[in-house]
């Protein structure tokens, strides 16, 4: 299965198909001195959505396909613990917890299987920095971080990595991190 059908079929966001594809936009250099590195990825607020999804779920320990982290928002696409082959998307946005959404896979059980990871592997103190670092390293004039995707580079590899988006007002590029925070690429 190749890695754009296998986000197809767990029903990721474009912006995940589109990582999965490779796709960035432009490059564009600037003097990193210049750079405006403030961002809405607050640790304690990643931490306080972290359990609430967490809570909300209903398990000890989510397994999650991917974790999805706006600056107002933070998605997991989720296996019910009642029902382990079920995916749903539960979503925090601000302080409230919205109803859970179900996600269709197609039914890719194998697919399902090797992409969970456990939600408590990923510290969302980790992800806050790791936005922060994204948007220093991509060197883009005005650049905000539109996004971070936490999954695993499946089929390339079973490593959970962190995938983001940082886009300035001519151009965005791509940073990709592993699970702690350590920048691998920049596109």
């Amino acid at each position: 299965m190749t890695r754009s059908s296998l986000v197809l079929s767990l029903g990721l966001s474009a912006a995940a198909m589109l990582v999965a594809a490779g796709c960035s936009a432009m490059p564009g250099a600037v003097d990193a001195a210049s750079l405006d590195t403030s961002h809405d990825y607050d640790a304690t607020k990643l931490a306080q959505a972290w359990d609430k999804l967490g809570d909300d779920i209903g398990a000890e320990n989510p397994k999650v396909v991917s974790i999805s982290v706006t600056d107002t928002t933070v998605t997991a696409s989720a296996t019910d613990p009642d029902a382990p082959t079920e995916l749903n998307d539960w979503t925090v946005s601000g302080s409230k917890v919205l109803p859970s959404v179900p996600v269709d896979y197609d039914n890719n059980v194998e697919g399902l299987k090797q992409s969970v990871f456990d939600m408590d592997d990923i510290d969302p103190k980790v992800v806050a920095a790791f936005a922060d670092e994204a948007v220093k390293r991509a060197k883009i004039e005005k650049g905000e971080v539109q996004s971070v995707l936490v999954r695993r580079d499946l089929p390339t590899s079973t490593k959970i990595q962190m995938t983001a988006s940082v886009q300035g007002e001519r151009d965005g590029k791509t940073v990709v991190g592993d699970d702690k925070g350590s920048v691998l690429s920049v596109d």
